[in-house]
């Protein structure tokens, strides 16, 4: 099994034309206020979840989340996780995996899960949710886009603080694959999952490590 991982990040990727538009008005998913009870417990929402569906008949569905913190991370977790169906109605796929990244410079006070690891995610869809601001200017996001778009996954990306026309599939551009270096081996390495051992961070890394240090052994050029 191969799978697949951006090489290097720091841009936006632009070679993505938009298919469908839902609206799914989820501002609420970082409010504490709205979306928080005292019986929530933050370990209930780690940073890899699985989530067990009978309905098999559906396309299987991923979502990962770009936060700008654990704690932000875990609230938008438990709304997904909560609302789940409102989203599945719309992409026609059932969500088998929640993931989060934090990504933020100094991590302070308590870590829920504090530790960096890689995952091999096998899906036929891909939800990347974060706010608006990350879809223009973060590179770990960039990171998630290059991968998600190689993989010939259908892929949307939802944006939590729009409340209209904020859930898109993007399509990857074939006449500008090769200018983004998509399936070109400038972007994307592909990784052979039998000889590699997926690494764990304690406390993470520095962005600029991420993509170097999250697998080890063999990688091989796409």
């Amino acid at each position: 099994m191969t799978a697949l991982i951006a090489a290097d990040a720091g841009r936006t990727l632009n070679a993505l034309k938009v298919g469908q538009v839902f609206n799914l008005d989820w501002s609420g998913a970082c409010s504490i206020r709205n979306n928080w009870k005292e019986v929530n417990k933050a370990e209930e929402f780690p940073a890899w979840l699985p989530i067990q569906r009978d309905d098999a008949a559906k396309r299987s569905c991923h979502v990962a989340i770009v936060a700008s913190c654990e704690g932000e991370a875990v609230i938008i977790t438990r709304w997904i996780k909560d609302l789940v169906l409102e989203l599945e109605a719309l992409i026609e796929a059932s969500v088998v995996s929640i993931s989060w990244l934090s990504t933020d410079i100094a991590p302070v006070g308590h870590l829920v899960d504090g530790t960096l690891r890689g995952v091999s995610v096998e899906a036929e869809v891909w939800v990347l949710a974060a706010m608006s601001a990350r879809f223009t200017n973060c590179s770990t996001t960039s990171a998630l886009q290059q991968s998600i778009a190689a993989s010939g996954a259908t892929y949307f990306e939802l944006t939590l603080d729009v409340g209209e026309s904020n859930l898109e599939e993007k399509i990857p551009l074939a006449e500008t694959r090769h200018s983004a270096g998509i399936d070109q081996g400038h972007s994307v390495v592909s990784l052979n999952l039998a000889s590699i051992m997926p690494q764990s961070h304690i406390g993470g890394l520095f962005r600029d490590d991420v993509l170097e240090n999250l697998t080890a052994n063999e990688r091989s050029t796409a």
